[in-house]
């Protein structure tokens, strides 16, 4: 008999004892903690207008304009560049959207062969008209 009392008397008492003993400092242990601002050298000039590439943050910056993919901030920056990733490149800073005239105008071939897009005027490399049937007589 004293066993059930004291057993009920421990389930009573010591979820009671807890509460009270950690009521008090619950309050204290939320503090808000914020989070510092973001202060990384690479963002920092980016952001001011610098063209630079943040490895920590994984972005980069041409002209204060945030990029996160590498191969088109290089080709921004004024490189090279085919981004398989995105589906354009770069030729001298200027995009294109057709890898076959990003390897004519990066001389790795002679012409397009895919988009078909007419030569501006005064180009050797045009793409030769369709025939036409035409009526003779």
């Amino acid at each position: 008999m004293f066993k059930r009392f004291f057993l009920c008397l421990g389930f009573v008492v010591s979820p009671m004892f807890f509460l009270t003993a950690c009521g008090g400092s619950a309050s204290s242990v939320e503090k808000s903690v914020e989070a510092p601002a973001h202060a990384c050298a690479g963002c920092t000039k980016g952001k001011a207008g610098e063209t630079t590439w943040c490895d920590s943050c994984n972005i980069g910056f041409v002209n204060g304009k945030k990029t996160g993919c590498k191969a088109c901030f290089q080709g921004k920056s004024g490189e090279n560049v085919w981004c398989d990733k995105c589906g354009h490149g770069f030729v001298n800073g200027k995009k294109t959207g057709c890898k076959g005239c990003y390897n004519k105008k990066t001389g790795k071939a002679k012409d397009c062969g895919g988009c078909k897009k007419p030569a501006p005027a005064g180009a050797s490399n045009t793409v030769p008209a369709e025939k036409t049937p035409t009526k003779e007589g």
